[in-house]
């Protein structure tokens, strides 16, 4: 829904041995740590990172699926609810797992809906993140018994652009939150009560992209909280504790892998946490003793591959989450007389592991470029329509590819990637040769997001962004510009206004290269509102009176286009086709759910498309706790 991305990926890995865990002679050389435990990290890395045996001990681990098509955002400790969005009303609601009934615990008719939330410790409240879809749009935290008696907002400021619960302190007198600042330079971890909502800043984190990993939790006793942050890699997670009373922050597990907070066993002696130091990603255990670890860490739950943590349950069981998520790439015919879709869609990719998306066709009609957003580093993929080869191309770099477009002469693929883990080049462009498989990196001075469509081409001498921007008062826009790639000059050809934020969605460029349609939405996190068509040579922009428009390609006349409109949660997206010069869309017959994606072919007889579901299973970790008297 309207939630800014979050990502959590699965890691792969590279080491076998060498976990680390603190001696007493570790503990008082990361105890200076208190000001910045990422940055005293490289002063004690060499300290830290010695090799130790690798210890497993997985036999007694018993694992069981609960729900097999979850919707959650959290289970209560007794392991008898789960916190959800309703989405017909957007209400914060409970589900009973034993019944399956569904219970609504805000009123219906809010502006807005629930986002995220997280049980206190007794079970007896929940915390919940709330979009407010008012101009501008922003978000909030709320709290409200589990009886759905009295919700009350605690927290609120304009300019939280999102803010998550993460835990509730253990006498429930505080929440734990997270948030991102519209426009900020930096990430917050804020403690807030949940009687008044004053609220303390517990940690900053100066570069955004050093935070957002998994929910920091509380200990049991109170007195600590523990995170985990990457270092410049966000394939690179270590684990932290700050101590609640003083603030002071140290490191817990320093390792090469990557490490991610799951949480604090009930007991208070053991942190959980996923890894990918054995190879492939585990659950694992490390002793811990006033807020320091007291022993090295054992694995007790190997495969847990697109697993994502949730909670302890106040018996010592795990509850995690599994994604079932699959995408694949369509090919579908196309009448361009009665402009709708004609026989039945072929999937070519659905004998192949992955998450497809963003198939686009060569100049030529030849050709067919796709990615696979499934794993540490994205695949791009281009598969010959008349043999059925497929070429794979890895760009050796960990992030994110983003949209791919063909060169005119089809011979290379201009390429987005982002890599939120590298500070001085976040975001890049590449001219990919699908020949040789050579990248060469383009010209990318503004290091934000540029606007790459099928029928882009590095060759036009220019690049098109979209930016962000602030005024004198702090307050945040976007903007389209034009950027010439030989003389560095930036014209701006499009800006929301400030304060409002708006969106810019499915943005693709006319086969002749003059108009650049987008669906616009002047509230951020809105459905479109109008469907733009702006002149990238300079000129009034015209708005035409369609809403809801995302995922636009052009037909290869330049006289109509497709796009897709959502329709339902899921979510579930229906193809449209806008004749330009009559100005009333139809439905060419296609619906797709999850996220979309749609290109026609050259000869305008054939589309593709990707189509999947997004999906989770809720299961539960059980007995792998040291029992009294065991050897551990």
């Amino acid at each position: 829904m309207n939630r800014k991305i979050l990502s959590a990926l699965v890691g792969l890995a590279i080491v076998a041995c060498g976990e680390l865990s603190h001696s007493s002679q570790e503990d008082a050389a990361l105890a200076t740590a208190s000001a910045n435990p990422v940055s005293a990290l490289a002063s004690a890395a060499e300290h830290l990172l010695a090799p130790t045996p690798l210890l497993q001990d997985t036999a007694r681990t018993v694992t069981r699926r609960v729900w097999a098509d979850a919707d959650l955002y959290d289970v209560s400790p007794d392991g008898r609810f789960t916190a959800q969005t309703d989405w017909s009303t957007g209400d914060l609601a409970v589900r009973d797992l034993e019944t399956g009934e569904v219970r609504r615990l805000t009123a219906s008719g809010e502006s807005g809906d629930a986002e995220d939330a997280v049980f206190s410790r007794d079970g007896k409240w929940v915390a919940y993140s709330w979009y407010d879809d008012a101009e501008p749009a922003y978000y909030k935290l709320g709290v409200v018994d589990i009886e759905g008696t009295n919700p009350r907002i605690i927290y609120r400021d304009r300019a939280t652009n999102w803010i998550q619960a993460e835990d509730w302190s253990p006498d429930g007198r505080y929440v734990l939150a997270y948030r991102t600042v519209t426009g900020g330079d930096a990430n917050e971890s804020l403690l807030i009560s949940a009687e008044d909502g004053s609220a303390r800043l517990l940690k900053s984190f100066p570069d955004p992209s050093t935070g957002g990993g998994n929910r920091g939790c509380f200990s049991p006793d109170g007195r600590y909280v523990a995170y985990d942050s990457w270092r410049g890699d966000p394939e690179n997670k270590d684990l932290f504790v700050i101590d609640v009373a003083t603030g002071e922050e140290h490191a817990l597990l320093v390792h090469q892998a990557d490490d991610q907070m799951l949480g604090w066993s009930p007991d208070g002696k053991h942190i959980l946490f996923r890894s990918d130091r054995s190879g492939t990603p585990g659950a694992w255990l490390l002793p811990v003793t006033d807020g320091m670890a007291n022993g090295d860490p054992w694995l007790v739950k190997p495969d847990m591959w697109q697993a994502s943590g949730v909670r302890f349950a106040q018996d010592g069981r795990y509850y995690y989450k599994v994604s079932t998520e699959r995408r694949d790439i369509y090919v579908v015919g196309f009448d361009p007389e009665r402009n709708s879709v004609i026989g039945s869609p072929t999937a070519i990719t659905d004998r192949s592991p992955g998450n497809f998306g963003g198939g686009i066709w060569s100049p030529d009609g030849r050709h067919l470029a796709y990615r696979d957003n499934q794993g540490p580093t994205d695949r791009i993929l281009v598969r010959s329509m008349e043999t059925g080869d497929v070429k794979e191309f890895n760009l050796g770099e960990p992030g994110y590819v983003g949209p791919l477009g063909w060169t005119a002469d089809g011979r290379s693929l201009v390429v987005f990637v982002s890599n939120p883990g590298d500070t001085d080049n976040r975001r890049a462009l590449y001219r990919l040769d699908v020949q040789t498989g050579r990248k060469e990196a383009l010209s990318d001075p503004l290091q934000s997001y540029p606007l790459v469509h099928p029928r882009h081409t590095s060759d036009s001498g220019y690049l098109l962004y979209q930016l962000s921007e602030e005024n004198s008062e702090g307050q945040a826009a976007f903007r389209i510009l034009r950027h010439d790639l030989e003389t560095g000059d930036s014209t701006v050809l499009f800006r929301t206004p400030y304060g409002a934020w708006g969106q810019i969605l499915g943005a693709a460029m006319s086969p002749d290269g003059q108009t650049l349609a987008f669906g616009y939405s002047p509230v951020i996190g809105s459905q479109p509102k109008t469907l733009v068509l702006l002149p990238v040579t300079g000129g009034e922009p015209l708005e035409l009176p369609i809403e809801g428009a995302r995922g636009i390609s052009w037909m290869p006349g330049g006289e109509a286009l497709l796009f897709f409109r959502f329709v339902a949660v899921g979510p579930v997206w229906e193809a449209w086709y806008l004749d330009l010069s009559k100005g009333e869309p139809q439905p060419i017959g296609l619906t797709v759910t999850g996220r979309m994606g749609l290109d026609v072919h050259p000869d305008g007889q054939r589309i593709t498309y990707s189509s999947g579901k997004g999906g989770a299973e809720l299961w539960v970790m059980e007995d792998f706790l040291p029992t009294e008297g065991s050897r551990r």
